[in-house]
């Protein structure tokens, strides 16, 4: 079944709102979750890195348990978006 016009490089609202709800439910009830964020380039979608860290950062019950990285090959993001991925705790990058 398709969720929707596919575009090279971007997911779909359909492909999104899914993962978000997938996130939220798995850190709902994870003892420990991690999030990592690789593969292509993730911070060619630095506003879907961010949602997806938001959401998964705002249902883990207790925020001991969260922890998330990214790697990346491209140059660092911009200084709100670094404070904003700081603010739900991404605090690993690997810059290949």
């Amino acid at each position: 079944m398709l969720l929707g016009k596919r575009v090279k490089g971007k997911m779909t609202p359909e492909v999104a709102n899914a993962t978000d709800a997938c996130v939220a439910r798995m850190a709902k009830t994870a003892k420990r979750f991690s999030l990592g964020f690789f593969g292509g380039e993730p911070l060619l979608a630095p506003d879907l890195v961010a949602r997806v860290l938001k959401t998964a950062y705002n249902n883990a019950p207790d925020k001991k348990i969260f922890t998330s990285s990214i790697t990346t090959h491209r140059s660092l993001p911009n200084a709100e978006i670094i404070k904003e991925f700081a603010d739900h705790k991404l605090w690993n990058y690997q810059i290949t």
